[in-house]
């Protein structure tokens, strides 16, 4: 696949969610402890401090085989942010759900900045934050734009299509 991707000039960009969509890994009972809510393995518990350890350690595993300048670590999937009584405690401290996604982004984004890439994510949970809350996170990175819902007639990913549409973001 790295082969015919360098022969039509596609540069292959690595993917390790960060936050939710990470049921493959916490279905595992090892990892159950790293759950956000202990009933659903959709999203890491933000504030468990083994969280960013298991992330670094399967993006060393992809980095070390992608050498491209970006890594995607997606940032979607966050019905569950805040729930757990540590995050819960967490958001209180740091002064509410939005600080803790960005508090737990800034350390991804940081550690994969050191690594010389350009961290690209979703912007589904940054729609609702006002533009000094997003820049508490560090400049290298790419937010990428999607949609779901109205805009596309239904529950489908959409591309923005017209430049007044992104002007209203």
């Amino acid at each position: 696949t790295k082969e015919l991707a360098k022969e039509h000039g596609v540069t292959l960009i690595p993917m390790l969610h960060c936050v939710g969509n990470v049921d493959y890994l916490l279905r595992q009972e090892p990892y159950r402890e790293l759950r956000e809510d202990l009933r659903y393995p959709e999203q890491f518990c933000l504030s468990h401090p083994s969280t960013v350890e298991i992330f670094s350690a399967m993006a060393e595993d992809l980095l070390a085989v992608h050498p491209a300048p970006a890594f995607h670590v997606g940032g979607d999937g966050t019905r569950f942010l805040g729930i757990c009584p540590a995050c819960q405690a967490r958001t209180k401290d740091l002064g509410g759900r939005s600080a803790l996604y960005l508090d737990h982004l800034g350390q991804v984004i940081r550690y994969l900045n050191a690594r010389g890439r350009t961290v690209l994510l979703w912007n589904d949970r940054l729609k609702t934050m006002s533009d000094d809350q997003i820049r508490w996170l560090p400049p290298q990175i790419l937010i990428l734009l999607r949609e779901f819902g109205e805009a596309q007639g239904g529950g489908e990913p959409g591309l923005y299509g017209e430049l007044e549409h992104l002007a209203a973001l």
